[in-house]
């Protein structure tokens, strides 16, 4: 089977908030008056906005997500192998997992093993599946 976390960089909050700034220039007209962009620029045309939650781009983000995604799956059991990164297995289930960023390879006997592995995930993620 193969799992697919939606997004997961995308849920991930940062530790330390980040700032970028646009050029109001760059920014469609129906999103400055949508937001009221015009107010909030600076004089010579910048607009600034804070990061609250891991971008595309930011690196630390992959880090950040991959702790996260490491503390929901250790509460149910799921840890990284020792030796070889990348793999996980449940301690007591005969389930085992190879995760690449936000995708996972599961190799599983029986169905529920699977299933549990799936409800985990689901507690925090959107997640798409190929059996």
């Amino acid at each position: 089977m193969t799992i697919d976390i939606s997004n997961m960089y995308l849920n991930t909050p940062l530790d330390d908030y980040q700032y970028m700034r646009f050029n109001i220039k760059m920014i469609p007209q129906e999103v400055i008056e949508h937001y009221g962009l015009q107010n909030k620029a600076t004089t010579d045309g910048w607009v600034y906005c804070e990061i609250r939650k891991a971008i595309y781009g930011l690196k630390e983000s992959g880090k950040l997500a991959n702790i996260e995604l490491q503390a929901v799956l250790a509460t149910e059991g799921y840890r990284p192998c020792r030796f070889t990164h990348g793999l996980y297995k449940h301690e007591t289930q005969n389930i085992a997992f190879s995760l690449v960023v936000d995708n996972f390879g599961v190799k599983y006997i029986n169905k529920i093993d699977a299933d549990h592995l799936i409800t985990t995930l689901q507690k925090k993620y959107p997640i798409k599946m190929n059996w």
